[in-house]
């Protein structure tokens, strides 16, 4: 005699198949990144916000351009409230069918709009890395042609010849025969050099 395998009730069936669909995409978002403010909002705020919202042009009051003056907000107070995206003024500027901000250009869309709620409701952190507002370059510049050459000086002794270069000052040897030293810096252009008198 052939024994019949008992078949689960479709209900059963039907949650066990749920359940395994489910399970994976639980975990993909326990496992989501909090939004970074300085690869996610940063860019939307250059793209849409900062035009009226820097030093040079506070509409509002508001200046967008870096973390502490977005928290500080403009004449109306601060622009957020970490974890209470309720609060958040940012948000009832940006949101709605006819969003206040932008004033100029396309208003932000759904999915930015949730993302800056989102970033607040997570605390609102700032990751900008330090060197984010240096304009050092981390190499020595490759020239594909000469630089303008802005001014050059000569050490006391004679011996050195430092010339001005992009974001650098070229130390040479006297008759330019050799570069001693390459002095990568904050500035692109270099309008003087002294060499201290020792």
């Amino acid at each position: 005699m052939q024994e019949s395998k008992a078949k689960a009730p479709r209900k059963v069936r039907f949650l066990s198949a749920f359940m395994y669909l489910a399970l994976p995409l639980a975990g993909l978002c326990a496992d989501a990144k909090p939004v970074s403010y300085f690869h996610e909002v940063v860019p939307i705020l250059k793209r849409s916000c900062t035009g009226c919202h820097h030093p040079a042009k506070l509409k509002g009051e508001l200046d967008l351009t870096t973390y502490a003056t977005f928290q500080k907000g403009g004449k109306h107070g601060p622009s957020f409230k970490p974890d209470t995206p309720e609060e958040s003024r940012v948000l009832e500027e940006i949101s709605g069918e006819e969003p206040n901000m932008p004033k100029e250009g396309d208003p932000l869309t759904k999915d930015e709009v949730a993302l800056f709620e989102r970033w607040i409701k997570e605390g609102a952190k700032d990751d900008t890395p330090p060197e984010a507002n240096s304009f050092k370059l981390s190499a020595a510049p490759v020239y594909t042609v000469l630089p303008a050459i802005s001014t050059m000086a000569f050490s006391p002794d004679g011996n050195l010849l430092a010339v001005s270069g992009y974001h650098e000052v070229v130390l040479h040897k006297h008759d330019g025969s050799e570069i001693i030293a390459r002095l990568v810096g904050e500035s692109p252009r270099i309008e003087s050099l002294a060499f201290s008198p020792n």
